[in-house]
């Protein structure tokens, strides 16, 4: 997926709805899939959490590319969806869904296509994975190269748009900016592009608001700014007339805060994710989203859900570490972003060809960096070969990323997490969490023993050894903490292998 070289390439050459069918599955409790019923409120909005009141960290991936073609039906397999947590630690998949799959005639809900979703979100729900629904878009609609928009939606007026060889310079087609144009443009005629868009999203949040699997709804995929774009952003440095601060202000967060207020109260408890829009922010520069507000009664639930992909890194097919500083901004301005928007924080996507030179430095510091935020993320994506962490073989083996992708983390933490990180080196993981006492499940961490911790791991807590316990459940790789008698105070724990 090379999203950018083109760009700078450009540079240098200037110089309807119904209820879904009980599942013939009996979900484990023990896994708490879904978020309703915990009845545990005012708790910290810069997490998401399970329906035990327990913070919940997704690690996961995306399901996948390869749904970006019609019928848009995924390449994963329920083998392969089983894997996730028992090979993997993964307890999340970000689930591609499409505009022209749901309402392929105007005013026309597919429910057949809603019906394979379904069956999709089962497999997932059955193996104790949590869904994102994540309606996706690239380069607006099938018409102009892509996925996205019915084709009743383009309304281009007659411009022409032709692919582009990387995909991403199609944005920049006079069609395809035309057809943005229109649906950004919430005001007379052009009104109906958006409210036919929320029209399919009540249909997917109406059918699946109660499914066990999903855990929320990412509101649209790489918003594309238009004619309003300001490609030198991606150089780092802005226009003085960028058109994006106005983009974002005035035509993309009231775009936002409309569809939350429609959806909200069709599901009062699920997560809605929002991204910023497509290019600079996902390469480490800033954004100007108005802070959204979500109209739930007991506190909000929506969740900022950026994506990270490297311009250099892309466009040189190498990494660069003394003069690639795409992560350490992103971190800054993506921090800024969370506390502006009081919100929950998962990476959407991230993802590159392991085979560059430099791919582990990279990947390193991006899930560190994901550590230190406490955010959760899905990488791009699980579509066997290419990027993935398996291979296209008939067994999807293990890919050379896998070892350095799969790493301990605190999955539920039984209050208000406070700080984690995973030493990769020193393979030790530290958490530290204030406990909630009205949170009595226990608190989940994930160690990858078999692979990383070849002789066994010492776990200490600054606890007295009558006031917790622990259990270890070897085929999940599942270390559970059970705090024994009330406190309010920080627990530290602290995982490190053994050294006999």
């Amino acid at each position: 997926m090379v999203r950018f070289s083109a760009l700078l390439g450009l540079f240098a050459a200037l110089g309807c709805t119904s209820t879904p069918a009980t599942t013939a599955f009996t979900v484990d409790p023990n896994a708490c899939i879904g978020t309703e019923g915990s009845g545990v409120t005012d708790q910290d909005p810069h997490f998401i959490y399970d329906c035990q009141g327990r913070a919940l960290i997704l690690r996961g991936a995306n399901a996948g590319s390869s749904a970006k073609v019609l019928p848009h039906e995924p390449s994963i397999t329920e083998a392969d969806i089983a894997r996730f947590g028992p090979d993997w630690g993964m307890n999340f998949a970000r689930f591609l869904i499409f505009w022209d799959g749901i309402e392929p005639q105007k005013g026309v809900i597919d429910e057949a296509y809603l019906d394979r979703v379904g069956k999709w979100l089962d497999l997932f729900a059955k193996h104790n994975v949590y869904v994102l629904l994540d309606m996706h878009q690239d380069v607006y609609a099938t018409k102009f190269c892509c996925d996205g928009a019915p084709d009743w939606a383009v309304w281009d007026d007659g411009k022409p748009s032709k692919p582009q060889p990387i995909w991403s310079m199609t944005y920049l087609q006079p069609g395809v900016q035309a057809a943005f144009d229109h649906f950004w443009n919430y005001a007379d005629t052009d009104k109906e592009l958006q409210d036919h868009y929320g029209l399919a999203w009540e249909a997917v949040v109406k059918r699946f608001h109660n499914h066990p699997a999903v855990i929320g709804y990412d509101l649209m995929n790489e918003p594309n700014p238009g004619s309003m774009v300001d490609i030198t952003e991606l150089l780092g440095v802005p226009a003085d007339d960028s058109q994006s601060p106005a983009f974002d202000a005035q035509k993309f967060g009231p775009f936002y805060q409309r569809l939350i207020n429609r959806l909200r109260p069709i599901d009062p408890d699920k997560w809605f994710f929002f991204e910023p829009r497509f290019g600079a922010p996902g390469a480490g520069l800033p954004q100007f989203l108005p802070k959204l507000v979500d109209p739930r009664p007991t506190g909000p639930r929506i969740t900022y859900s950026p994506h990270l992909y490297s311009v250099s890194f892309e466009a040189n097919e190498t990494f660069d570490e003394k003069s690639d500083h795409t992560v350490a901004e992103w971190q800054k301005y993506r921090a800024i972003d969370q506390q502006t928007q009081n919100s929950s924080l998962v990476l959407g996507e991230w993802g590159f060809d392991y085979k560059w030179p430099g791919a582990a430095t990279h990947m390193t510091q991006i899930l560190t960096m994901a550590d230190q935020m406490m955010a959760g993320w899905a990488y791009w994506s699980y579509d066997p070969g290419g990027w993935s962490f398996v291979n296209a073989d008939a067994t999807h083996s293990e890919a050379a990323n896998a070892n350095q992708l799969v790493r301990a983390y605190p999955r539920r933490i039984a209050g208000t997490p406070k700080n984690f990180l995973y030493d990769p080196e020193k393979k030790t993981l530290h958490l530290e969490f204030v406990p909630d006492p009205r949170v009595t499940a226990p608190t989940e961490v994930y160690i990858p023993a078999k692979r990383h911790f070849a002789n066994g791991y010492v776990l200490t807590v600054n606890r007295p050894a009558a006031e917790w316990k622990s259990e270890w459940d070897p085929k999940l790789e599942l270390l559970t903490l059970t705090l024994l008698t009330p406190a309010t105070t920080l627990v530290v724990v602290d995982v490190a292998p053994k050294t006999n």
